[in-house]
């Protein structure tokens, strides 16, 4: 029997394409992550830099319930088909759907753990990333209105950074929910 262990990276969460994400170096054992070391926070550029921040709760959770939902679905969906040749139809199939739900689950949820502005901005500022640099991400992908992004700005901004809304969105072009939509 051939045992894998060591440490990797997983829960991978608030993500923003192109920009950062926070995953957490897990000691495992046959790639199931079992004890966090430390949370990163890393720079989407293609390269993986990352810089160590404090343990991310958010990731430890994620990393954890992905591999108990991916392990589970499959384990249960296998048990479901053994009950169906067994003919026990209604068990087979609540253990089949109890397993895709797992399993969906596990993909989905990537999608799931993406970071609404203020706690991206949070998490930006640890990596030294401008806060126009995510606004404009936020009005590109129309995740936030103009007048929206000013209040957020306004919150996070200290006097001698001060830069204008003007400034963080092209001139000529205009942001309109219902009409315009952006897509990476």
């Amino acid at each position: 029997m051939f045992i894998m262990f060591g440490t990797r990276t997983y829960g991978k969460v608030d993500h923003l394409p192109g920009l950062f994400y926070v995953s957490t170096s897990f000691i495992h054992i046959n790639f199931v992550p079992l004890c966090p070391t430390e949370s990163y926070l890393v720079i989407d550029d293609g390269k993986q830099r990352g810089m160590k921040i404090g343990m991310s709760g958010k990731s430890i959770f994620f990393a954890w319930a992905r591999a108990l939902a991916f392990a589970g679905g499959i384990g249960l969906a296998c048990l479901g088909v053994f009950e169906l040749a067994e003919h026990h139809t209604v068990p087979a199939a609540v253990l089949i759907a109890t397993g895709i739900l797992g399993i969906l689950f596990f993909f989905f949820s990537y999608k799931l753990t993406r970071p609404g502005p203020r706690r991206a901005l949070r998490i930006a500022r640890q990596a030294g990333i401008a806060p126009e640099v995510l606004a404009r991400y936020f009005v590109e992908t129309n995740m936030l209105q103009p007048e929206e992004l000013e209040q957020l700005l306004a919150d996070y901004r200290t006097d001698d950074d001060a830069v204008p809304v003007e400034e963080v969105l092209p001139a000529d072009e205009e942001y309109d929910r219902p009409q315009r939509r952006y897509r990476n």
